[in-house]
């Protein structure tokens, strides 16, 4: 039977050297596991510099740490290992990637220490070999156990029959028996929160921006669970889609609105209905995505909606003939911009003409020839309180339509 090497210690001169150049090594090994691994190519460049690189340098760090503790994980190299193998799942990164990135890197580290080695190294170094491959051991046991978790969570049968039950609640179409195959007792009523971001998706079949879409999608989906603290049925894509929230309301959805923005580094639209049967969710479902949406044509910063919020301009907008002849009242001043703005302003700044004039930089007689300017050619004066209403209306539309 072969004896075992001796351990090597944080003196050996063959570590010693190595110490100093860690963050150097990581840098050389993760460039060469891009350039060998050719589906890490498709991977952004940000998560390269700012997930992968991290936690190649927290893998060299923690082969040296083993040094002292005799080739064991401590937890927080467990946690980051993990981490790191959750993301690349989610991102569908397959496993043999993963294995073949693993081992291109350490090939490329043992040959920095190969080359670094002196004479004199010879026994440290068939060590320190030995300690490296004790190691790497470790690491790829954590990773393929966390890989399969994740793959089975994310992509197994239970989460696809969970995709399809959300579409098929808010198409109105039977359920049939994919609550049971989703693991899921539906709940008497949800709340449908409709969301949309301001990026719009591409129109290519971009690996990089399939990784990056991928990534947002979990991301609502896993602030949204934490939020509810149940499985969240959900059809968002990435940039737009449905979160059916089995909760009552309360003063916390803003919260998970601003944290799902935040995490997808985005702008975000939401629009948030009253809870609802299930019978009633595609209705729930419409109304929330055009309160979202409505929002977004009037100008309203990024955030949470619900109709109450908006009640006069939801109403004003809905298809119909009185809408029609609404929108037609300002046809007179549509080629005028200066009135137009000089309408907007008065509009927001109610009866206080100085500060709607100081808003437009002109004189206040200036901003109020132009209102007159605006009875004169559309026949309803913004001065008075019903007509004021009525251009507001025709406005909102405006807004709401553009060209309508």
């Amino acid at each position: 039977m072969t004896e075992p090497f001796p351990r090597l210690s944080l003196d050996a001169p063959i570590v010693q050297r190595l110490l100093p150049r860690l963050t150097e090594i990581a840098e050389i090994a993760m460039a060469d596991t891009v350039a060998a691994v050719p589906a890490y190519a498709h991977i952004p460049p940000e998560i390269l510099a700012e997930e992968i690189l991290p936690a190649v340098v927290q893998v060299c760090a923690g082969f040296v740490k083993s040094f002292i503790a005799e080739g064991s994980l401590d937890p927080a190299e467990v946690e980051a290992i993990v981490e790191y193998a959750t993301r690349r799942a989610e991102e569908m990164i397959p496993f043999e990637t993963l294995a073949s990135a693993l081992f291109s890197g350490t090939r490329r580290i043992w040959r920095i220490v190969a080359a670094s080695a002196r004479p004199e190294d010879t026994a440290d170094l068939a060590a320190f070999g030995d300690q490296l491959i004790e190691y790497i051991e470790l690491l790829s046991t954590a990773m393929t156990q966390t890989y399969v978790d994740v793959q089975e969570t994310i992509f197994g049968p239970a989460n696809e029959a969970r995709r399809r039950l959300a579409a098929a609640l808010l198409c109105g179409d039977d359920v049939g028996d994919l609550p049971s195959n989703a693991g899921i007792i539906l709940h008497e009523r949800y709340r449908v929160l409709a969301l949309s971001t301001t990026a719009r998706p591409s129109t290519t079949a971009d690996a990089v921006e399939t990784v990056l879409t991928r990534r947002r999608v979990r991301d609502a989906q896993r602030i949204a669970e934490n939020y509810a603290r149940v499985p969240v049925l959900t059809t968002f894509d990435g940039h737009s889609g449905v979160l059916l929230l089995p909760i009552e309301p309360d003063d916390e959805t803003d919260l998970l609105v601003d944290g799902i923005a935040k995490l997808l580094n985005d702008n975000l639209f939401a629009g948030e209905s009253e809870p609802a049967v299930i019978a009633a969710l595609p209705k729930a479902a419409v109304e929330a995505a055009e309160v979202a949406a409505l929002a977004r044509q009037l100008g309203r910063p990024p955030g949470l909606y619900r109709i109450d919020d908006m009640l006069l301009e939801y109403q004003v907008t809905r298809p119909g003939t009185a809408r029609d002849r609404i929108s037609r009242k300002l046809d007179p001043v549509r080629e005028q911009p200066h009135l137009l703005e000089a309408l907007h302003s008065h509009i927001r700044h109610g009866l206080d003409r100085k500060s709607a004039a100081d808003e437009l930089h002109i004189h206040p007689n200036t901003f109020s020839y132009r209102l007159r300017r605006v009875a004169e050619l559309t026949g309803i004066d913004p001065a008075e309180p019903a007509g004021s209403r009525l251009l507001a209306a025709s406005l909102t539309i405006s807004q709401a339509f553009p060209g309508h």
